[in-house]
């Protein structure tokens, strides 16, 4: 069980890392060529579509992922399910499309054909990746996203370096790196044999909406703890705000993209292995060492953003510096509630998964509207720490009805000193004490990831 999920995370990671370091070599050329409005207004437009995604699908890619995993040797039903699912999600995207382009145009939004056309490329690349992973190709999946990654990086260069197209280039160039992933995916799957004209079984489809359409409101109230802070700072503070904190949320985005490298693999892992005997044993273990990881790796992200960040973001933005260590700790609890929705997902307890995250949003909404007007930017992000920490709290006891994961935490409060060290010596910001900080990240992740840092170097060998 141990070889196998680590297998598919390595095989992930390659893709999804590519994909993360293309993203950052963009993040100077935003910083530098757009003004903090545009790329405001762009992160406005990024986070919408967002909200438009689990509108269009009613969520049924996470139902088809999860019942391809039951139905890889079954090629009627995979076609039923991969029909039923594209075929819903065309009609309600093209109905959704239209009601935002009315809207948009009545309201006078200048970009809406762009922000529309960008959200459209964005469900079908994610229905494309879903099915790609409930299909079982790990390898295309990473393949696909390091496409996207690829295309978004050239087009970038070119629309807003050499064309200086601006915020237009930056939605027309992530646009097409979409579309471009989502063919990838389509031609390498070979979806068009998995298509079929022929009405399925209702049973079937059924099963599909019992399980997707619980996740529709969660995944909304997702949106809500992650996104709806953009709005809020738009409204009170401005969209230059709102660009500034954009460049913040980017380098916590880092921690949750090399974290959905290890999910993606542990999301087929949970559903697959959820009834097994010693489950509790394998879910405590993995829950323990990738928090710890994680953990590890968010203070490496802080080293080396006060090392690199005079260099690579523009000055007009340099004020996102304050914001990232309340973000990178906002991000590992999301990170440690995903973890557990996985749980959630694998039991096909759909349900159980909403409570929590609309209490979530109800504490990100109240804390930010009550701190905004005297603490300003701090208050998203302090808002999203307290959000998540009260998620993960809530969903750590509640799982237990379904896995008894027992946490390591003498292990855990070890690292409080370490986290307490690299933070104050972030924010002094000393060249040569951040070395200094750099030593000590390195010397505490090789001590607190041995396990797993053994546990791959096994595996390596074994394949060697």
């Amino acid at each position: 069980m141990k070889k196998e999920f680590i297998k598919n995370t390595l095989i992930i990671g390659v893709g999804r890392i590519s994909t993360q370091f293309m993203s950052l070599i963009l993040l100077p050329i935003y910083t530098i060529f757009l003004s903090p409005t545009e790329y405001g207004i762009g992160d406005l437009v990024i986070t919408y579509a967002a909200l438009a995604l689990p509108l269009a699908t009613l969520s049924l890619e996470q139902g088809a992922f999860r019942l391809l995993v039951d139905a890889r040797d079954d090629s009627v039903k995979k076609a039923e399910i991969v029909s039923f699912v594209l075929k819903t999600s065309f009609i309600l995207t093209s109905l959704l499309a239209i009601i935002a382009l009315v809207l948009g145009l009545w309201l006078g939004f200048t970009y809406i054909a762009l922000a529309v056309a960008y959200a459209i490329s964005s469900i079908l690349l994610n229905m494309l990746l879903w099915f790609t992973r409930g299909l079982g190709d790990n390898i295309n999946y990473s393949k696909g996203s390091v496409v996207v990654g690829a295309t978004s990086l050239l087009l970038g260069i070119i629309l807003i370096v050499v064309f200086k197209m601006g915020l237009t280039g930056m939605l027309l160039g992530l646009m097409v790196a979409n579309l471009m992933g989502a063919l990838y995916l389509f031609f390498s799957q070979k979806l068009s044999q998995h298509i079929s004209l022929q009405r399925g079984e209702k049973k079937l489809q059924k099963e599909l909406l019992a399980y997707s359409l619980p996740l529709v409101p969660n995944s909304v109230s997702w949106w809500l703890v992650s996104a709806l802070d953009r709005t809020i700072i738009i409204l009170f503070i401005g969209a230059a705000a709102t660009g500034i904190y954009a460049v913040s949320v980017k380098f916590s985005a880092i921690l949750i993209g090399l974290f959905s490298i290890f999910w993606v693999s542990w999301h087929e892992s949970a559903s697959m292995h959820i009834n097994h005997k010693d489950r509790d044993v394998f879910f405590s273990k993995v829950t323990n060492n990738s928090l710890v990881l994680f953990t590890t790796i968010a203070l490496a992200i802080m080293v080396a953003v006060s090392v690199f960040f005079p260099f690579v973001i523009g000055e007009d933005f340099k004020e996102a510096y304050l914001y990232i260590p309340l973000l990178l700790f906002a991000a590992l609890m999301n990170s440690l509630v995903t973890l557990y929705g996985s749980i959630y997902a694998a039991k096909k307890k759909t349900k159980q998964i909403l409570n929590t995250t609309l209490l979530a949003a109800a504490i990100n909404i109240v804390v930010m509207v009550v701190l905004i007007n005297f603490l300003g930017l701090f208050a998203a992000a302090i808002a999203s720490v307290v959000a998540y920490l009260s998620m993960a709290i809530f969903r750590h006891i509640d799982v237990k009805k379904f896995v008894s994961i027992t946490m390591n935490w003498k292990r855990l409060l070890l690292l409080v000193p370490l986290v307490a060290g690299v933070t104050v010596l972030y924010y002094i910001n000393n060249p040569t004490l951040n070395i200094l900080n750099a030593v000590l990240v390195i010397a505490g992740m090789l001590y607190f990831n041995k396990s797993t840092v053994l546990s791959v170097k096994e595996l390596l060998w074994r394949k060697k």
